[in-house]
């Protein structure tokens, strides 16, 4: 995405999204985003200048009238999988984007 990795090496890499066909109103799906990368081999600087194992995240932009299903709905097993990935809507006025992470990419990496 433009506006988390617009300067980034990772910016042209293509990735992959997973998403459902199809879903119905009041439904709560997955989406899954894979940026294939080598998470334990790529650096990037830390507020204290030195460098640190490389983060990501993602944005995913929604079609409109969509919004993220709040936390006390989400099935257990989805909540026990997302434990520890940050992730909400980009804004009040645009919640049908979201923005998730960053996260150590080494601990997603597939």
């Amino acid at each position: 995405g433009k506006i988390a990795c617009a300067n980034c090496h990772l910016a042209g890499k293509e990735i992959d999204v997973r998403l459902p066909q199809e879903v119905l109103p009041d439904t709560i799906f997955k989406a899954t985003i894979e940026i294939p990368a080598k998470y334990n081999k790529r650096y990037q600087p830390v507020a204290d200048g030195s460098k640190a194992t490389m983060n990501c995240g993602a944005i995913a932009i929604m079609p409109q009238g969509w919004k993220l299903a709040p936390k006390d709905r989400l099935p257990k097993a989805l909540k026990k999988e997302m434990k520890g990935l940050a992730w909400a809507p980009y804004s009040k006025e645009k919640p049908n984007i979201v923005v998730a992470g960053p996260v150590p990419g080494e601990r997603y990496e597939t």
